[in-house]
């Protein structure tokens, strides 16, 4: 799927601005180091089977997915990106392609090869509205606590997965992040994930990111 980018690129020139949001160095290129396909931290690849404290309706769901990836993948499988969905946040950190983090004036901005997906971090201290329409990147606000970016992102629709063998979430999911450069090489994503409706715990996960020298395909993407 492609997508065009000339918004995109006329977004950059209006907002770019170094300095405004500056805390922690975690700016630059920076690709999923290995391949999973769930957030579990000691099965990321659910080769053990299913570990997710689901609500009765979200495991019948789960139980009924036809999946791309995992132990119960099929070549029908009903993967919302195979059908050239985007696929929202949090899927889209493990997809296997590279992302930038670039910093801008009032908010930082993640710009991922996948299909040239954007997605927006306000950094001026806006709070989430009340009436946030869902949608796959859903709304996300940050602050830095010292070298470390704290993401907050509410408003996500259920159309997409958590993840890429198909456990469901609802709109009620939320996420928090903290980001930082653990070293020169390596981004570190901590996530929570809070989905009352969909799950009876919280999940927290952690994701690594190698260092990219340059968006190869950029502008255009698979």
């Amino acid at each position: 799927m492609r997508t065009s980018t000339p918004l995109f690129l006329l977004l950059l020139v209006l907002l770019t601005a170094r300095g405004a949001c500056a805390a922690g160095d975690i700016f630059g290129v920076w690709a999923p180091r290995g391949q999973t396909n769930t957030f579990s931290p000691d099965d990321p690849q659910m080769r053990k089977g299913d570990s997710m404290p689901m609500q009765p309706w979200a495991a019948e769901k789960f139980k009924n997915t036809k999946s791309g990836y995992g132990p119960n993948a099929t070549a029908e499988s009903e993967d919302p990106t195979f059908q050239c969905y985007p696929p929202g946040m949090p899927l889209i950190l493990l997809i296997p392609f590279p992302m930038e983090v670039i910093e801008a004036k009032d908010r930082i901005i993640m710009y991922f090869e996948f299909s040239n997906l954007m997605r927006q971090i306000y950094m001026d201290g806006r709070e989430h509205p009340k009436d946030l329409m869902p949608s796959y990147m859903g709304h996300s606000i940050g602050r830095w606590e010292g070298d470390t970016l704290v993401v907050d992102t509410v408003g996500l629709t259920d159309k997409s997965w958590l993840d890429r063998v198909g456990h469901p979430h609802s709109d009620a999911l939320h996420i928090v992040e903290r980001i930082r450069r653990r070293d020169k090489d390596t981004l570190e994503f901590d996530l929570t994930f809070d989905d009352v409706k969909a799950y009876t715990a919280d999940r927290k996960s952690t994701r690594l990111n190698s260092s990219h020298t340059d968006i190869s395909r950029m502008p255009s993407s698979a």
